[in-house]
């Protein structure tokens, strides 16, 4: 008896849970759960419990195929509403519940040591305001990749009290537009989420009805995108935007989608009024239109763009419509790409300082730019032989698909194409070694693969047939042409990858460098020596340079620039801890920069105002 009452008291002590689940006080502005993310306990033993409950109707009668959620745990309700846990640890959960009806219910939990059966009843009968349904699902699968993500609460819902800092979701999917009609909150992402990525959506701000009354309960569910994307592209926005007047007259105009845009194909239409001769490509997520050798200055424009489509083959239909003028004030310079090269000393990149992408070059101090290209259409992503002769890069002149053209600047001859203009052929990288081996990224694979060619174009060779996601930002080992990092997005996130390929039978290795960073990792650089490797993150929301020993181990984060770094190459002098960055630098300019690779400081500017090179 003296052990009973124990017992009791210790629940009573604890707070146990009342018949619905809910603690006998709540809290009604809870603190956020200690542990968001609690997993079975790896151990189970004597600290371990396990946990029953039975889930009912407003009638009283078990709901079979009810879905659970405590952390990130997910199960059902079998054919007596009965659902368990067979190794929890004693301490506060949430829970989240939803049946096929989509009646939703998400409580405080608290688990104790012993062998209680937890009643839930759905839909709740809190008196509290409270989430009653959301959408996608609690714990489905499938869902599409721009589908909006719906709340319905129990009251109508005071729109002032409700915006986008009110929730987390993971991994994190930018901006997005929140909306509230009545009873109902909607979140829009404006960027369209990843394929096949569970997705974790969490209430941490204050919601209040419209009669005073705010939520008292947490609000957390979980479900899973589609495995395959489905969805056209949506336009989001567009540099200039419709209606604006003074627009650069060297400046291309900028159409912004919320997900990777293929290159643009027969499908799409694009007319400008006055007629004018036009350039088209797609850069990411942009639709990029500029005019053949610059607009007209003071003269009023009017664009329709039709038929863009996504990497999978989505077709948007709809028309869109910008309307512009421009003034006599040239744009803003763009310094992309740089490649430290180690031979000849000097730092080649990509420019638009004539309005359309060439290739230039510039020593590490800022002195003797010069100007390697001008052909009519856009060069990017330069690269050097080992020796320095041959200039490789991409190239399009306004049709549909890249492709890689190599220099030779010890001649005068013209570029010469040793890609196929079947596929996009983008990203080239020449070898640290005298073999002169050039990687790079091609659509000939689906996803887009990583191959390995001679610096003629002969003998293309794909280097993992078997890796299953999309691979770019190719970087061959500065001593080895077998390995090389990579990016890749396999987690639902971009990680850093390394490959080390078989010379013997073209077999592929692959590791996540960056597998336990819950953000993008994007342009992997090598030290000079391999020694370490620098890559960029928006971990903290801004592309930053990080820093890791060669095995990716011990990463941490070495620049804390405001704007976005965009690419970085390391100097490839061995001792020398320097590199160089291109970094937004405001009014949409992109700029040069010399850092140090221990401090994390600029130590020079190779362009723009500060360098006296603009």
């Amino acid at each position: 008896m003296i052990r009973l009452l124990g017992l009791i008291l210790l629940c009573l002590l604890l707070g146990a849970c009342a018949s619905n689940g809910r603690t006998t006080d709540p809290d009604p502005n809870p603190s956020p759960n200690p542990n968001p993310n609690p997993e079975p306990n790896p151990d189970p033993g004597s600290n371990s419990t396990a946990f029953e409950g039975i889930v009912r109707d407003a009638s009283g009668n078990p709901i079979e195929g009810a879905y659970i959620l405590i952390g990130l745990n997910p199960t059902t309700t079998d054919t007596d509403g009965i659902f368990s846990y067979d190794n929890l640890l004693p301490g506060n959960y949430i829970i989240s519940l939803m049946d096929d009806a989509g009646n939703f219910d998400c409580l405080d939990l608290t688990v104790n040591d012993g062998a209680a059966m937890f009643p839930f009843t759905l839909p709740g009968k809190g008196a509290m305001l409270h989430a009653v349904s959301v959408s996608p699902p609690l714990s489905s699968g499938g869902s599409s990749l721009d589908a909006p993500l719906v709340i319905t609460f129990s009251d109508e819902i005071d729109a002032g009290s409700v915006d986008r800092s009110d929730f987390v979701i993971s991994p994190d999917i930018g901006d997005a537009l929140v909306t509230v009609e009545g009873a109902v909150v909607t979140i829009t992402p404006r960027l369209q989420m990843p394929t096949n990525q569970r997705v974790l959506v969490e209430q941490v701000g204050e919601i209040t009805s419209t009669g005073g009354s705010q939520t008292g309960q947490p609000l957390r569910w979980r479900f899973r995108t589609s495995g395959s994307d489905q969805s056209a592209p949506h336009f989001v926005g567009s540099s200039p935007g419709d209606g604006k007047t003074d627009f650069p007259p060297n400046s291309a105009v900028r159409l912004e989608f919320n997900e990777t845009l293929s290159a643009p194909g027969s499908g799409l239409t694009v007319e400008i009024t006055p007629e004018t001769e036009y350039q088209a490509y797609a850069s990411g997520r942009y639709l990029v239109v500029s005019a053949v050798n610059g607009w007209e200055i003071n003269t009023e424009y009017a664009l329709s763009v039709h038929g863009v489509a996504d990497t999978s083959g989505n077709q948007s239909f709809a028309t869109i419509n910008l309307g512009f003028t421009t003034g006599e004030q040239e744009s803003p310079q763009h310094h992309i790409n740089p490649e430290w090269h180690r031979e000849s000393g000097k730092i080649f990149f990509s420019a638009d300082q004539s309005g359309s992408y060439d290739i230039f070059s510039i020593n590490p101090d800022g002195t003797e730019l010069t100007q390697l290209t001008a052909m009519p259409g856009t060069e990017q992503h330069p690269t050097l032989s080992e020796n320095g002769n041959l200039l490789a890069f991409q190239y399009r002149d306004g049709g549909s698909n890249w492709d890689i053209y190599v220099l030779n600047l010890e001649s005068e001859d013209d570029p010469v194409v040793i890609t196929s203009d079947e596929f996009s052929d983008t990203q080239p990288y020449f070898s640290r070694t005298i073999s002169d081996r050039l990687v790079y990224v091609s659509t000939l694979s689906s996803p887009a693969g990583l191959y390995l060619m001679n610096s003629d174009g002969s003998d293309p060779t794909e280097q993992d047939r078997d890796f299953s996601s999309v691979q770019r930002e190719p970087a061959l080992h500065p001593l080895l042409d077998t390995q090389m990092l990579f990016t890749s997005n396999t987690g639902g996130d971009w990680d850093i990858w390394r490959k080390t390929v078989s010379a013997i039978d073209g077999t592929a290795i692959n590791q996540n460098m960056t597998s336990d960073m819950l953000s993008d990792e994007h342009h992997p650089c090598w030290g000079s020596d391999a020694g370490f490797l620098v890559f960029i993150s928006d971990f903290g929301r801004i592309d930053n340079v990080w820093y890791a020993e060669a095995t990716g181990e011990f990463a941490r984060q070495l620049t804390f620039f405001d704007n976005p770094v965009l690419d970085i190459s390391v100097s490839p002098v061995a001792g020398d801890q320097e590199a160089v960055v291109s970094i937004e630098t405001g009014d949409d300019t992109i700029d040069l920069a010399v850092i140090d690779l221990v401090a994390g400081e600029i130590l020079r500017w190779l362009t723009g105002e500060e360098a006296g090179n603009s």
